[in-house]
């Protein structure tokens, strides 16, 4: 029988407290892509640091998944969840803001035709793959395994980070597959020896690697756009830096555990919420950009608190919609 590991409860919150934060800092107007000013670097050093949120949950998938048998049930679930943000935050919205768009009231009704969640139809794919990847991993020796994972990741942070692998920057299945089988690599070979405090200095000190090479890149060459990518070898090494940190993570606080286990479930929808077409593009967008009149301390504490209040609040939708989904027995 598994043991709950609460660092996987504790990344996976953390993951998508940092998906608020990646949405407010470029669509919510914060970070300007083209300005190395002192103010719009200390925010995309904080877009550095939450930048390994995709890579993070994708690896949480490996680490569960791996020693589990797929069950359509679940998939069946998720597909009434993602269903519903979809579609009741779109008409909430259309009515509160009197913006009715028929054609994206129609897309909401048909997620996964027209890609209105990227990182769902990829997930979709990737678990219809999970029992190929599974049986791969269960007959593989361990050195096997550690050769190929290492292989996959080098390849993705080199020739898949140029372009050439299909990969997309991160925002692809075949991506979603590698981390999945990073996760379930960390699970089968435990660092127990890793230090926390060299774990939390290798992924600060690539956040702050990446910034060099972003100033660099917006005076010299005047786009950063590829240092964001998820398959940017340093946002690699600082999102399994995080990971296995997080695993190795011992609470044992009562309460906290309980907190953990409560909020955990929740926390995809926080991201289907956030994501949601209508509020992302006709709310969100550019919605933040007052904080750049702010001064920089100010500014990021304002961030903070406005992406922690959001985090809280869709999590708190989430819970009344599990509870009446429970009470319709869906």
């Amino acid at each position: 029988m598994n043991t709950r590991n609460p660092g996987i409860d504790f990344a996976r919150i953390l993951s998508m407290l940092f998906v608020v934060g990646l949405h407010n800092l470029l669509n919510g107007g914060i970070l300007d892509l083209n300005s190395a000013t002192g103010k719009n670097m200390t925010y995309l050093f904080i877009e550095n640091l939450v930048i390994v949120a995709v890579n993070l949950f994708a690896m949480i998938s490996g680490f569960l998944m791996t020693d589990r048998k797929l069950r359509i049930s679940k998939i069946r679930s998720l597909w009434y969840v993602v269903l519903f943000w979809s579609v009741v935050p779109t008409i909430t919205l259309m009515l509160v803001l009197r913006k009715f768009n028929v054609a994206l009231l129609i897309r909401s009704f048909f997620p996964i035709i027209f890609n209105q969640y990227w990182y769902f139809n990829a997930y979709i794919v990737l678990v219809l793959f999970i029992p190929f990847l599974n049986a791969g991993i269960d007959l593989m020796e361990t050195e096997s395994l550690k050769k190929i994972v290492i292989l996959l990741v080098i390849l993705s942070g080199t020739i898949g980070f140029i372009g050439h692998l299909f990969e997309n920057g991160g925002y692809s299945v075949i991506w979603l597959m590698i981390m999945y089988l990073l996760g379930a690599f960390v699970k089968k070979n435990m660092v127990q020896n890793s230090s926390a405090l060299l774990l939390v200095m290798v992924y600060v000190i690539g956040a702050c690697i990446s910034l060099v090479g972003e100033y660099i890149s917006l005076n010299y060459i005047g786009h950063i756009k590829m240092w964001l990518n998820y398959n940017s070898p340093i946002v690699i090494i600082q999102s399994i830096c995080l990971f296995i940190f997080c695993v190795k993570v011992k609470i044992k606080n009562k309460r906290v555990l309980h907190l953990l286990k409560l909020i955990s479930p929740l926390t995809f929808s926080v991201y289907l919420i956030d994501a949601n077409p209508f509020f992302f593009n006709k709310f969100l967008h550019s919605n933040f950009t007052f904080i750049n009149s702010l001064n920089v301390f100010e500014g990021v504490i304002l961030f903070f608190l406005s992406s922690f209040s959001m985090f809280i609040f869709f999590l708190t939708l989430e819970y009344c919609r599990s509870f009446l989904f429970k009470k319709m027995s869906l």
